[in-house]
């Protein structure tokens, strides 16, 4: 089955990447609620049904309209979790006595800025699915 499905390269380096950053986030992160776990590994499951689907009729075909609903609910949940977590990073740098007010900025931007480079591609790939599996596209 993996050898039937069709990417360019780019895009399995992109999942691959994924994948070894949620198994990195999963195992450093002692304070990770089960529930938490469960809902990460449902964005990751979405994020490569949408990436691979994006390539592979096949796949689109398998999943047919459900992927729609997924999308939603992982874009909601990757919303969610980024308001969540950047309120508690920012609460956690201003503990930082040490850092000044312009790095504690710099620092909070950088941590924005790395989970939209992750998590963006891959829900972009779902919504242009999603357009097309309705007929838009």
């Amino acid at each position: 089955m993996l050898s039937s499905v069709y990417m360019p390269a780019w895009a399995w380096c992109y999942l691959v990447f994924c994948v070894l950053l949620f198994a990195v986030g999963a195992t450093a992160d002692k304070l990770r609620s089960r529930n938490h776990l469960i809902s990460s590994a449902l964005s990751l499951f979405c994020i490569c049904l949408c990436v691979t689907g994006f390539f592979n009729e096949n796949i689109q075909n398998l999943f047919g309209y459900s992927i729609i609903p997924l999308v939603c609910m992982g874009i909601f949940w990757e919303f969610t979790r980024a308001v969540r977590e950047t309120k508690l990073a920012e609460e956690e740098l201003e503990n930082e006595g040490d850092l000044s007010e312009k790095e504690r900025s710099i620092l909070l931007t950088l941590a924005i800025g790395f989970n939209g480079i992750v998590v963006v591609p891959g829900y972009v790939a779902g919504i242009l699915l999603s357009f097309r599996i309705i007929g838009l596209m």
